[in-house]
């Protein structure tokens, strides 16, 4: 039955990938599409809108496809909450055959994926109807099925689909498809090929700051920090091979922006949406995280549904375990500070990649890689071992290395912790605080108990017993990078908790 052109039927719905990608599909692999038939009830927001979405994509994409969508709306009784006919098997039953009777001698294609339980009952109805196939996507999967009527009732036969086939889609068509309103107007901005891994090894030499990596590229570096840093991700996209990449999305309403979505790329069946904020979680200018995360999971839901994976891309901040768990209850993704010395290999397994990265962002990778083995705890947005603050601390005739450390011990407890580490003179010297004051053996106890791999010297406590130092006495190289692994672990974290 391959090789001819075809008609195609689909039931609109607001999760549109399986109809966008059978219809591409189809007409890339299967002999081409001459005309779409969109089937849709009267619920403008699951059906309707989703409907002539997918008309719009297919004008885009094919402009000699003709478009065929069902009845016209229903009063607006229905609209109230009254049962629709329109979802009624015999309904969509009785379209589907005047569709099969319109295109005779083409095959027509039924894809039953969208719609309700019972709309999906009118077409198992037209099983037996000629020169039609019916073909069915798990929307939480990548799996296709042709069903076919056998003696023992329905029976359904795999098929494969490249989750390629929709890659060449470019990104605006595919997010003014899933949501375009009255008079709205979809603007994006297409991101340029960079040395990701000459920015990555210029940023880290800058303590992260990404005006000065740029500035030392030879590239354009006027704009502000946070989208310096959105080029350089979207940059590290196509390093990665992604094709399809949009940045600074803007949907249009008039003259006023409705929405604006850092990143959006089309790749493997999926719209791939990167969330970024470059700024530490105390800049008073950062709203909540919870917030944050709310906003981003209607953005997903909006722009892709099941078929949608929104990343949270928080390299200045460290969540907690709660605070992940939220976002991961949304469905969304997170690569936060604890995870920036592994970003080119996270950005990897998000857009789906496997076996080793691609060159480019391998030599990247490299750069960070070497940044974790020299003791940086994270990148991208800052590093504990740079300067603490917009300008480096001035040279004076007497280093108050007290106020330096107190400088570092509240921003540490920024992120959560109650402990740093900081090397002088070849030595790793610990600095702990905890909520009372403890016994020398308890809290010799307690270090020891977080710092086996060392061996624990004297510990020294301040005049209130509220806070502690000693110094780590490390054995060997070997356990010189284990320790750096270990406090990798401890970022964010509580260690003294009583």
């Amino acid at each position: 039955m391959s090789g001819r052109p075809v008609a195609m039927a689909v039931l609109a719905s607001e999760q549109l990938w399986p109809n966008i990608q059978g219809l591409v599909y189809w007409h890339k692999h299967r002999g081409g599409v001459n005309h779409l038939c969109i089937y849709h009830t009267s619920d403008e927001k699951r059906s309707l809108a989703p409907a002539m979405g997918l008309a719009r994509l297919c004008y885009d994409l094919y402009p000699h496809v003709q478009v065929h969508l069902s009845g016209q709306q229903q009063p607006a009784a229905v609209l109230a909450g009254d049962r629709d006919p329109l979802i009624q098997p015999q309904a969509v039953r009785a379209q589907l055959r005047a569709w099969r009777a319109k295109f005779p001698g083409q095959r027509l294609i039924v894809n039953a994926t969208g719609g309700l339980k019972l709309m999906f009952a009118g077409v198992l109805d037209c099983l037996d109807l000629p020169e039609t196939e019916v073909v069915y996507r798990e929307l939480r999967g990548d799996e296709w099925y042709r069903l076919t009527r056998g003696p023992d009732g329905v029976q359904t036969e795999p098929f494969d689909v490249p989750l390629d086939v929709t890659d060449d889609i470019p990104v605006e068509a595919l997010v003014g498809c899933q949501w375009k309103p009255a008079n709205g107007t979809w603007t994006t901005e297409k991101p340029h090929h960079l040395r990701v891994a000459d920015l990555v090894r210029q940023a880290r030499a800058h303590n992260w700051n990404w005006q000065e990596a740029f500035k030392a590229c030879n590239l354009p570096s006027q704009d502000q920090l946070g989208v310096l840093f959105e080029r350089f991700v979207a940059a590290s996209l196509l390093a990665l091979g992604i094709k399809q990449v949009a940045r600074n999305c803007r949907l249009w309403v008039g003259d006023k922006t409705l929405l604006e979505v850092d990143l959006v790329a089309n790749h493997g069946g999926r719209l791939l949406i990167i969330d970024c904020k470059l700024r530490r979680r105390e800049d008073k200018r950062v709203e909540g995280i919870t917030s944050q995360i709310r906003q981003a999971a209607e953005i997903r839901r909006r722009l892709g549904g099941l078929a949608a994976e929104l990343l949270l891309l928080r390299p200045g901040m460290t969540l907690s375990e709660e605070e992940r768990q939220i976002a991961e209850s949304h469905g969304l993704k997170v690569l936060d500070a604890s995870c920036t010395l592994q970003f080119f290999q996270h950005l990897w397994t998000f857009v789906g990649g496997t076996g080793g990265l691609p060159k480019e962002a391998a030599e990247a990778q490299a750069y960070l890689d070497v940044a974790a083995k020299e003791g940086d705890l994270e990148a991208l947005a800052g590093s504990i071992r740079g300067p603490l603050g917009d300008s480096p601390v001035p040279i004076r005739t007497i280093l108050d290395f007290d106020a330096i450390l107190n400088d570092v011990r509240n921003f540490v407890a920024l992120q959560g912790q109650d402990w740093v580490v900081y090397k002088l003179q070849g030595a790793y010297v610990l600095c702990g605080y905890t909520e009372e004051k403890l016994s020398p053996q308890d809290l010799k106890a307690m270090v020891s108990k977080h710092f086996a791999i060392a061996k624990i010297k004297q510990i020294q406590r301040s005049n209130t017993g509220l806070s502690f130092w000693t110094t780590l006495e490390i054995p060997t190289k070997d356990d010189i990078e284990k320790l750096h692994d270990l406090l990798r672990s401890y970022t964010g974290k509580r260690l003294f908790r009583t």
